[in-house]
């Protein structure tokens, strides 16, 4: 990645689906902290970075479970992984191949990440079977993210709007222009400040660039875009105005991987179970300051008992900067 200052590598994964990300990801090339980049064949085992998924698995009624793992064994250990934290796993499909693998390296000195991509499985095939068109159909609310075929987000999200099921999407994964037919399908579309910037094609470094941009992406059809500003809380902006909200503090910083995809499935919980914009992005930031606290991705999701303890604590997002 050219730079002296990282001094921890971690090969995590497998990546049967999304994968938590830093708290600024950036386009790879960049070279900043949290930067993707795609990678060729690589494999894997350890904590696993299916984020969304496992941190989902107690909500009221849960999401559809990751779309494929590959024939290897780190398909039976993602599979295994999954199970373990109660996420249904009745349209998980295998693929031919590889799992989908992500190669995270860690910075000592911030805590932050840049993180390598296998598609791998993720990337096999585009299409949705009956059985996961039924899951989406009885979902509470869908979760995608853009690891996966743009076609397969597509087909997720127009099923859900004729089943009148939200659909919530995290823009971490491909580095591509988001088409506005699916921008249009989307209740809540969820980007940090840089990939808000690459999608929108607007400066979004403060928060009224945030905003603006935010926006831009509301005029294409958006319903309300969550931005996740990293250490400067997030930013909620739909046509009735804009919900802030400060970070909650972490005890200590070891590992940004999780952050903010945490953050968005902690908000897609505390949404279903009614909760009001405001108290659903404060839900999520408690998520989010717990799996900074601890390393790796889905190894570092914090069990619900441990997220109500921090807010039962009087803890409170502290206003941006």
């Amino acid at each position: 990645m050219g730079t002296g200052r990282l001094r921890e590598f971690r090969q995590i994964g497998p990546r049967g689906a999304r994968g938590p990300r830093g708290t600024a990801a950036q386009r790879a090339g960049g070279g900043g902290p949290g930067a993707e980049q795609r990678g060729g064949r690589a494999r894997a085992r350890g904590g696993g970075t299916a984020g969304n998924p496992g941190a989902t698995s107690r909500a009221p009624r849960p999401a559809p479970p990751p779309p494929q793992v590959g024939t290897d064994s780190s398909g039976a250990y993602l599979r295994g992984c999954l199970e373990e934290r109660g996420v249904g796993l009745a349209g998980l499909r295998v693929a031919e191949g590889p799992s989908g693998t992500a190669i995270v390296l860690l910075e000592r000195a911030t805590r932050e990440n840049r993180i390598v991509i296998v598609g791998g499985a993720n990337t096999a095939g585009a299409g949705l079977d009956d059985a996961q068109l039924r899951l989406i159909e009885g979902a509470g609310m869908v979760l995608l993210q853009r690891e996966v075929p743009g076609e397969t987000n597509l087909a997720a999200a127009r099923a859900a709007r004729a089943a009148r099921v939200p659909v919530l999407m995290d823009a971490g994964g491909e580095d591509a222009p988001l088409p506005d037919e699916l921008l249009a399908l989307l209740d809540t579309f969820s980007p940090n400040e840089t990939e808000l910037a690459r999608i929108s094609g607007m400066p979004a470094g403060d928060e009224a660039q945030a905003e603006a941009a935010a926006r831009a992406l509301l005029a294409r059809g958006a319903q309300r875009v969550l931005v996740k500003r990293g250490t400067r809380g997030s930013l909620l902006v739909d046509a009735g105005g804009v919900t802030r909200c400060g970070v909650v503090p972490a005890a200590r910083v070891v590992d940004t991987t999780g952050a903010g995809d945490s953050f968005t499935a902690g908000y897609a919980v505390a949404t279903l179970e009614g909760r009001a914009p405001a108290d659903a992005m404060l839900f999520g930031a408690a998520v989010a300051s717990l799996v900074v606290g601890r390393m790796g991705a889905m190894s570092s999701l914090p069990s619900r008992a441990e997220v109500d303890a921090l807010l039962a604590s009087g803890t409170r997002g502290v206003a941006p900067a």
